[in-house]
C-alpha cells in the first residue's frame, strides 16, 4: 500500500520540481535501483524514476525518458557504459565512436547499475545496450582523413626514437 502511494508522489516531484527530485535521488536513488531489481510489479514505475549522468550533459542527471526524446531518428537503442567514475568513462576510448557521431551514452558508475540493467532491458520499446556489446553500423566519416606530411612523420618518428632509445633499436614507419 505504501509503495502504491509513494511512487506517484515521487513521479510528481520528478515531473514538476527537478531540483527537489535530484536531492531526493542523491539521497535515495540506490533504494529506487534496488526496487527496480527486486520489485517486478512496480518495475516500470521505478524505471521512470531512474536517473543517471550522460554524455549529453555530464553535470546533470537525466532520465531514460529524456534520453529517448533526444535520440536521433535512426537510433534504435539506448546506450550505456559502466566505469569506475565519470572522469574514467569520459576518457574511455570506447566512447570515441559515440562522441564523433553525437550519440548520447548513459554513464553508470555505481556497482548496482550493472545488476539492474538486465532487469530493465528496454524502455519505451528501445533496447538498452552496453556500448561494448552494441551492434553498431559504423558511419563513414564525412571528412576524408588527412595524410600526415613527411615532415610531421619524421618529427614523430624522431620523437619516438628519442623517448624509446633505451628500449628499441630502431623506429620505422
Amino acid at each position: 500500500y505504501l509503495v502504491r502511494k509513494l511512487l506517484p508522489e515521487f513521479q510528481s516531484w520528478a515531473d514538476s520540481d527537478k531540483e527537489k527530485y535530484e536531492k531526493f535521488w542523491i539521497a535515495f536513488g540506490n533504494h529506487i535501483k534496488e526496487g527496480i531489481y527486486i520489485d517486478s510489479t512496480n518495475r516500470d514505475k521505478l524505471t521512470k524514476l531512474f536517473r543517471c549522468h550522460s554524455s549529453h550533459n555530464s553535470d546533470e542527471l537525466t532520465s531514460l525518458e529524456d534520453y529517448t526524446k533526444r535520440m536521433g531518428p535512426d537510433q534504435k537503442e539506448i546506450y550505456y557504459v559502466s566505469g569506475k567514475n565519470k572522469a574514467a568513462i569520459e576518457i574511455s576510448p570506447n566512447m570515441e565512436y559515440f562522441r564523433e557521431n553525437k550519440i548520447e551514452v548513459l554513464y553508470f558508475y555505481d556497482e548496482i547499475d550493472e545488476f539492474i540493467m538486465p532487469m530493465i532491458d528496454e524502455f519505451e520499446g528501445k533496447k538498452i545496450v552496453e556500448i561494448d556489446k552494441a551492434d553498431l553500423e559504423f558511419i563513414a566519416s564525412k571528412e576524408p582523413k588527412k595524410e600526415m606530411s613527411k615532415t610531421a612523420k619524421s618529427k614523430l618518428l624522431r620523437y619516438f626514437k628519442d623517448i624509446l632509445s633505451d628500449k628499441v633499436e630502431e623506429v620505422v614507419e
